[in-house]
């Protein structure tokens, strides 16, 4: 049985892969990318200015966020209904929370970097 979010380890050859994808491993199978930001206390708002995500979980405590990225069948939204944000944005910050308990966690030294001003 898969567990519910997967890391995809990005290529270091492809410098558009970045810190990577998170995939959510059931239907919508949504994919964030992993965003990791200079700390600042402006920095979510000026990425979100600059690029106007769909949808984005910030990692709590520290300057890397989740993005919307599309999902397996492309750059689209498979939910639907009237609360489609409300679903994709709860499917982000479950995304965010799996980055800290798996990622940031596990690697404190690495991500330390990466923490809230």
């Amino acid at each position: 049985m898969l567990p519910n979010y997967v890391f995809i380890v990005p290529n270091k050859d492809a410098p558009d892969m970045g810190a990577g994808f998170i995939l959510h491993t059931k239907q919508p199978f949504e994919l964030g990318r992993v965003v990791k930001l200079n700390p600042s206390p402006f920095a979510f708002t000026e990425y979100k200015n600059k690029f106007n995500p769909l949808i984005m979980a910030e990692v709590p405590g520290y300057s890397i966020l989740i993005a919307f990225a599309g999902n397996l069948f492309g750059n689209k939204v498979q939910v639907s209904g009237k609360d489609w944000e409300a679903e994709l944005q709860k499917i982000y910050n479950e995304m965010a929370q799996f980055f800290l308990d798996e990622k940031v966690n596990n690697n404190v030294g690495y991500y330390k970097r990466y923490k809230n001003l």
